[in-house]
């Protein structure tokens, strides 16, 4: 979606970085995935921002997760469906392993 706003909807905005964050639980144990990455026509001097970007985001995550004081988060994934003009849309987020054994 943001790559085709980038190359059909504007004329001054070249690229972007785009983030995304995952929670997922079992009752027991909690995982936060994150990624983030350029899109559009990235000057080949921002590239290196890229692993420092990483590196802030890993570490402010960190951060929040083990944070005492910590604000709201939002809802744990869970699997989800619909049916919709004659077909059936599905995701599944998956089995998060019980760390326990």
């Amino acid at each position: 979606m943001v790559s085709h706003i980038l190359t059909h909807q504007t004329k001054t905005i070249e690229f972007a970085y785009v983030f995304s964050q995952i929670g997922q639980s079992n009752g027991f144990d909690t995982i936060a995935n994150f990624r983030g990455d350029f899109i559009g026509k990235v000057p080949e001097k921002v590239l290196p921002l890229k692993t420092k970007v990483f590196e802030l985001v890993e570490e402010k995550m960190t951060e929040m997760i083990f944070s005492p004081d910590r604000g709201p988060s939002i809802p744990n994934l869970h699997p989800i469906s619909f049916f919709e003009e004659q077909r059936i849309f599905y995701w599944n987020p998956g089995h998060l392993p019980d760390s326990r054994r």
